[in-house]
């Protein structure tokens, strides 16, 4: 058979396109075979396109280069031969005619008697197909994958730890430290969450305050304090912790804060905020630490939208502060009355500094007039105030607004400030002063 594919092919010399680097096989080809004709080309694409077109027989080309002959689209007419006795890194190339055959034939036959030490310096020059690049790849492959897996695991627990810290610093500034129950925050984001999931359940919101806290601080001690907060704090635990559609918080100083359903009977909810007062308050006295418990409510009807949580709590704050017009002594509902006392407050106290600027408060002088000559001896200083929105806003209205957010005493200095100019002006007029 050698000499039969030998003897067909030397009958009609054959041509071969290969590049440069092919030249060092030509000497084996030679020795083994009859010599062949060969064009040399300037690149691989030159190789294949020749070999497509039918100007060679043939192309020899380097295996790097398999991917890309193996792109059939780019050269529908010509097929690759891969299938040769060692698989050295080579690719045969050859055109559909009818040496094609011949031609692989001898290409297969003359690598199959290439000496063992040009094939394993050719393997070692390329660096292609050899166990020791497969043992390096491999080698390369699991230690990448062992950094991969190494980072992978690095962010779990990056994740995880910042999890777990995020969850921990939730639950710490959600919680009271001292009395173990709801912070502000927190109480406030589970009851829009509580209202939110319920939205045709009634609740009420209590606020329980102990009357006069700072004097109890005062008179006592500030550990005795803590210790009556705790009690609080236990009591209403015990009251109201067991239910699901309850929650307590302790947002600050001696303010606790229960959101708790109610029945749609709006009485019904009071009645059951001041028993609970009434039960802290005797909790405390037998644990020797006698009180005035104060409270406050709000109430969410289902037929109405409902309130959030943070209306509720300033709601239910503004009517125990209030609680002078409560139904009990020491509890009051946010009622109607209340209601349109606090959006009257609201409309003075967003308006107040403005009216300070446009100095819509002045001044009136009631005499005081001595019985015995019927003269003026001195005058009493009071003031007014007309509100370019409102008109003329009693005292009685504004002056407890003032108490409550502090600007009373800057309202004393406004006045002191009119009457000393008015005496002035009396004074430059030459006219009688008398004290006011």
């Amino acid at each position: 058979m050698y000499d039969r594919h030998f003897n067909a092919f030397s009958n009609d010399r054959a041509t071969i396109a290969i590049t440069a680097n092919i030249l060092k096989f030509l000497p084996y080809f030679r020795e083994k075979f009859r010599p062949f004709d060969y064009r040399l080309c300037d690149s691989v694409d030159e190789c294949l396109e020749q070999a497509s077109q039918g100007q060679v027989d043939g192309a020899l080309v380097e295996d790097f280069f398999l991917l890309r002959i193996n792109d059939i689209e780019d050269y529908p007419r010509l097929k690759n031969q891969t299938k040769i006795s060692y698989r050295v890194p080579l690719c045969i190339g050859v055109y559909e005619g009818d040496k094609s055959a011949l031609i692989v034939s001898m290409l297969n036959k003359t690598f199959s008697q290439l000496p063992f030490e040009f094939y394993s310096s050719l393997l070692d020059e390329w660096g292609m197909y050899t166990k020791a690049k497969t043992a390096r790849s491999v080698k390369k492959f699991w230690i990448l994958l062992g950094f991969a897996l190494a980072a992978i695991l690095v962010v779990i627990q990056t994740t995880v730890f910042s999890l777990l810290k995020a969850k921990k610093y939730k639950k710490k500034i959600e919680t009271d430290p001292l009395t173990g129950l709801l912070s502000g925050e927190g109480f406030k984001s589970r009851a829009n969450r509580l209202l939110e999931l319920n939205p045709r359940i009634p609740f009420i919101m209590g606020e329980v305050n102990i009357r006069n806290f700072s004097l109890v601080n005062q008179v006592n001690t500030a550990t005795y304090g803590d210790q009556m907060l705790k009690a609080v704090a236990n009591e209403l635990q015990k009251l109201e912790g067991k239910k699901s559609t309850s929650l307590l918080a302790r947002t600050y100083a001696d303010s606790f804060y229960v959101l708790q359903k109610s029945s749609p009977n709006v009485s019904d909810g009071v009645r059951h905020v001041h028993h609970l007062l009434q039960t802290v308050q005797a909790s405390l006295s037998v644990k020797g630490m006698p009180a005035v418990i104060d409270g406050g409510c709000a109430f969410s009807a289902s037929e109405k939208r409902l309130l959030e949580a943070d209306s509720m709590m300033m709601q239910s704050s503004y009517a125990r502060k209030s609680s002078s017009n409560g139904i009990y002594s020491n509890l009051a509902l946010f009622d109607d009355q209340v209601h349109k006392q606090w959006e009257l407050e609201q409309k003075i106290e967003s308006s107040v500094k403005q009216a300070f600027a446009d100095r819509e408060f002045f001044v009136v002088y009631q005499p005081k007039v001595s019985l015995t000559d019927g003269k003026i001896k001195g005058a009493e200083a009071l003031v007014r105030w007309k509100s370019k929105d409102y008109g003329i806003v009693r005292p009685d209205i504004f002056i407890p607004v003032f108490e409550k957010n502090g600007y009373v005493s800057k309202l004393d200095f406004y006045v002191y400030q009119c009457v000393f100019e008015y005496l002035d002006e009396q004074k430059k007029a030459g006219k009688p002063l008398v004290p006011i």
